[in-house]
């Protein structure tokens, strides 16, 4: 039992320095703030075309890279470098081949704790509330549905995403000291 809750504890470990890497990171928050803006903009707007997706995902993975980047001390130029991708590899089968079922738990204490933070957060901001606000600012309501989408996928693609990728990342020995 003790081993269960050693490692559910982890999960709220990890959880926290990730979330303190990322929001520690003017980097980081600036490389999720292209891609959560556009996402932004795409739900407001209601425009669903495929290039914006396209963009939105390919700034994902320069977010991902660039957290790779960050958490191993990486320069410039060791990004292109295959040997330290290789690296990585090996830092992820090795934390996997002698660790799984714990990742495994911590991973699903991050995900329990991200459902949390989604719920808590679409409980707080919904159309009534921000009908009732844009009244108050004397903004046509008209759009409450629309504002209230697109501040909801803001903030997870601005924070819940980017900490959950952390998190991940750590739980696997990627990036951050275990």
């Amino acid at each position: 039992m003790s081993w269960l809750l050693g490692q559910l504890a982890a999960g709220l470990r990890v959880t926290g320095a990730a979330s303190v890497a990322y929001l520690g990171s003017v980097i980081l928050l600036a490389t999720a703030l292209v891609p959560a803006t556009l996402r932004t903009v795409q739900l407001f707007t209601r425009n669903d075309n495929g290039w914006l997706e396209v963009v939105v995902e390919l700034l994902r993975i320069v977010l991902v890279v660039a957290m790779i980047a960050l958490g191993r001390n990486w320069s410039a130029t060791d990004v292109f470098a295959g040997s330290q991708w290789a690296a990585v590899g090996r830092d992820i089968s090795h934390a996997w081949r002698s660790g799984w079922a714990g990742i495994l738990l911590q991973l699903t204490v991050v995900t329990a704790l991200a459902l949390i933070f989604n719920a808590a957060f679409e409980y707080a901001v919904t159309v009534d509330r921000t009908t009732t606000l844009l009244a108050a600012l004397n903004v046509d309501p008209a759009y409450a549905h629309r504002t209230t989408d697109a501040v909801t996928f803001a903030v997870k693609n601005l924070i819940v995403i980017p900490v959950y990728l952390m998190a991940m990342m750590q739980a696997l020995h990627i990036t951050g000291t275990r």
